[in-house]
């Protein structure tokens, strides 16, 4: 696969990342991927992401937004291809997560996300 076909393959799941069911069918077809996400939230396969990462994270930012700043996608010297991407997580932190309390204000999270294709 190519690099540029690599990043295609994941436009859908940044589109539809505002509803947890999209995103969720958006992720579907991408099952063998593996997602690398900050500490503390891990590693996952892509699949179960949405639950494991994204459903937590809405259900405390109940009006999550993503914005992407960056997409860099290459091949590590294994040969494997990865598609990193950087920007922030906004909304309204409503409900406490990661055991971090609620401030029922806006915040803004700074995210980086590498995926194994």
């Amino acid at each position: 696969m190519t690099p540029a076909a690599a990043s295609d393959l994941l436009r859908p799941v940044r589109a539809a990342f505002g509803s947890l069911a999209a995103l969720d069918v958006a992720l579907r077809p991408h099952g063998t991927a593996q997602a690398r996400f900050g500490y503390p939230l891990g590693d996952h396969a892509l699949a179960s992401a949405v639950e494991a990462v994204f459903h937590p994270l809405h259900m405390a930012w109940p009006d999550l937004e993503r914005r992407d700043w960056i997409e860099v996608v290459g091949h590590d010297p294994d040969g494997a291809l990865w598609v990193g991407c950087a920007g922030h997580y906004l909304g309204t932190f409503a409900k406490d997560w990661l055991d971090i309390p609620a401030t029922g204000q806006a915040a803004f999270m700074r995210f980086h996300e590498f995926y194994s294709i």
